[in-house]
C-alpha cells in the first residue's frame, strides 16, 4: 500500500520499477484532489526482490526503495 498527501489537487503518477530500472506497474496515474490517498500494488506476479516506487505531484518527484518479500 502507498499513501500519500497532496496540499492541492494535482496530476499523480505513482510507478513501480524493477532494479535495473524497468517500469513494472503503474498505479496511479490520473488528477487526484487535495487531501490523503491510498494506492495498493498487488505484487502477486512479482518476484521477491528491491523495487522503487516513483511518485510524480504537486510539483515534486519523491523515489523510494521498497522491499518485496513473499
Amino acid at each position: 500500500t502507498v499513501n500519500y498527501g497532496l496540499p492541492e489537487p494535482a496530476c499523480v503518477s505513482i510507478n513501480v520499477y524493477d532494479i535495473s530500472g524497468r517500469m513494472v506497474a503503474v498505479l496511479m496515474n490520473g488528477y487526484k484532489p487535495a487531501g490523503y490517498h491510498m494506492t495498493t500494488w498487488n505484487a502477486n506476479a512479482f518476484p521477491t526482490g528491491l523495487y522503487m516506487v516513483r511518485f510524480t505531484g504537486s510539483s515534486r518527484v519523491i523515489v523510494r526503495k521498497l522491499l518485496l518479500t513473499k
